[in-house]
């Protein structure tokens, strides 16, 4: 799963979406690639990563915790809603309902913070 997740990371970095802010919000992300993240959130697993000052945005590395543990909260409740966990690896890798933004918060609260929260459902 941390592989999984670190792959991810790389191609979040090769996209390069601290200086494409139009690709930054377009759902690009399936949801194959985003159940990865969200077990790591679930389990209060670290996201073990380089530094990534020259990857997310300026606006998140200077987000406090409060604020990105709204936007778990809305991805987790996006999750909940739109995504059949029961459904198989190819229909979910089709699934493109998640926005580099949403991607970025996640990754960045797993390397930042882990889970603090109590909802791990």
């Amino acid at each position: 799963m941390r592989e999984e997740s670190k792959e991810l990371f790389e191609i979040f970095k090769l996209l390069d979406y601290k200086n494409k802010h139009e690709e930054y919000e377009k759902k690009s992300w399936h949801s194959w690639q985003m159940s990865f993240l969200i077990a790591m959130y679930k389990r209060d697993l670290e996201l073990f990563l380089p530094t990534c000052n020259d990857v997310f945005h300026e606006e998140i590395l200077k987000d406090g915790l409060e604020n990105l543990q709204i936007s778990l909260k809305q991805i987790m409740g996006k999750y909940k809603k739109e995504v059949r966990v029961d459904k198989s690896k190819d229909i979910l890798s089709k699934h493109l309902i998640w926005e580099g933004k949403e991607v970025e918060r996640l990754m960045y609260y797993l390397y930042k913070y882990k889970n603090t929260s109590k909802d791990k459902s």
